[in-house]
């Protein structure tokens, strides 16, 4: 099984719903779909590479909605692991997060950039894993960064609340 996170779904005014993300899904021949949230998560099988699927999603993505999509692609199997791998203490005023990145050099670089004194990150398999403060996730030093258009096509943030769903869903 596979989990692909669409980048930028249901915000700035690309509006897919999970009925015509599903379409999309089986028109490319995936199997078992299954759509989490709005949030632009889609859980399928297929037996194709992840590089393929990535140019075959991203194209459908874009001749269907018509916009700059970009999808970063994970075995499911993993998403366990990152849950259980979450490093920083959870508590009801921070936000945990889950920054998937498609390349090892932007991956670096995000590691190097400034952060507030309240948030912490740190390196995971191809990951990072963010603690913020509550309604600073937009306003934070990182967080402001990671808005930058050139992390677009690399990058992609979910709550680790999220990944656990997914990871149920998985089971």
């Amino acid at each position: 099984m596979f989990v692909c996170f669409l980048r930028g779904v249901n915000v700035n005014g690309i509006k897919i719903k999970n009925t015509d993300l599903k379409n999309v899904f089986e028109r490319l021949n995936f199997t078992e779909i299954t759509t989490i949230l709005q949030t632009g998560n889609v859980i399928y099988n297929t037996a194709i590479s992840i590089e393929e699927q990535k140019q075959q999603i991203e194209t459908a993505l874009r001749n269907t909605f018509n916009y700059e999509a970009f999808v970063i692609i994970r075995e499911g199997v993993v998403l366990q692991k990152m849950v259980d791998d979450y490093p920083f203490e959870l508590s009801d005023d921070m936000q945990p997060y889950i920054i998937f990145v498609n390349n090892k050099s932007v991956l670096q670089e995000l590691l190097s950039l400034p952060i507030d004194d309240n948030e912490q990150i740190m390196s995971g398999d191809n990951i990072i894993y963010w603690n913020v403060p509550k309604g600073m996730t937009l306003d934070s030093t990182f967080g402001k960064a990671l808005g930058r258009k050139n992390y677009k096509s690399e990058t992609t943030t979910r709550n680790l609340r999220t990944i656990e769903k997914i990871v149920e869903k998985l089971k």
